[in-house]
């Protein structure tokens, strides 16, 4: 059975036990479930630091032909992911809310990331526009002013916003080496995925995007590195 490169990702992450606060969060996360999950491309040449829209985790999707579509860097066969004893949990990205003070949110995400010094608040600009497309509000979002400006058009908007930006903690846990940046709208993920792994409750992340490989969009997840030599792999 093929084994998927073994990576000292809690070399990021702190020794120390979470905070109560940051565990109680997390174990309050939503949940999906799965008995198996694929990932396209060999096992044996797995490196968390490529170019994929799930940072340093693992992609995997349960239709890898149409997730390889939109996810260009993954080639190859598919291969069949599961664990020994235990359902893959992944987090329900799409099911926090926005803010709330009962449900868990992630306004409360980036309370406890800016705490943790993971992330800090910026003023940022945002430059929006109705998509006829895709009949929906499409935006850019820019931590300069100058950028923003040139996006505009008489048909886009311009608005002064909250930005949240990595700090070096965070940076070199979801770039693992990379000497890329991470971008604003992916910060609340990346805090996500480093609060996830430290906790250890959860094996990664789902994001449950409506599937319309036409639109480049199609449900997807990404498993903690941690639990990566954990799997159980086979041919799909």
């Amino acid at each position: 059975m093929p084994q998927f490169q073994s990576f000292k990702i809690l070399d990021w992450l702190p020794t120390k036990t979470p905070p109560n606060e940051v565990i109680d969060f997390i174990a309050s996360l939503p949940t999906r479930t799965f008995n198996t999950l694929l990932h396209r491309g060999d096992p044996k040449k797995h490196k968390p630091n490529s170019d994929s829209h799930e940072g340093c985790l693992l992609s995997v999707s349960e239709d890898p032909d149409a997730w390889g579509g939109i996810a260009r860097c993954l080639k190859g066969e598919s291969w069949q992911l599961s664990l020994p004893n235990s359902p893959l949990i992944l987090v329900d990205c799409h099911r926090l809310k926005v803010r709330s003070k009962k449900a868990p949110s992630w306004a409360k995400l980036r309370q406890l990331a800016v705490a943790l010094e993971l992330v800090r608040p910026i003023t940022g600009y945002r430059v929006s526009w109705y998509d006829d497309e895709c009949d929906d509000t499409r935006f850019f979002e820019f931590t300069n002013k100058a950028e923003a400006v040139k996006e505009l058009d008489e048909d886009r908007i311009l608005k002064t916003v909250q930005l949240y930006v990595a700090l070096p903690t965070l940076a070199a846990y979801w770039t693992l080496r990379h000497k890329q940046k991470i971008e604003t709208h992916d910060t609340n993920d990346a805090a996500l995925a480093y609060l996830g792994e430290w906790c250890s409750l959860h094996h990664g992340l789902w994001w449950n995007d409506l599937y319309d490989p036409s639109q480049l969009s199609c449900p997807r997840g990404g498993i903690f590195q941690s639990v990566v030599s954990k799997l159980e792999i086979t041919s799909e």
